[in-house]
């Protein structure tokens, strides 16, 4: 059971490193 709700959650994680990237590019656009 554990190895499907890892499926679901992969992918969210996923959407949450995208948002931490722009979060981060934004703040280095600021800084420069």
């Amino acid at each position: 059971m554990a190895r499907h709700e890892k499926k679901p959650k992969r992918r969210e994680i996923e959407f949450d490193i995208q948002f931490f990237w722009f979060r981060l590019r934004v703040k280095y656009l600021i800084e420069w």
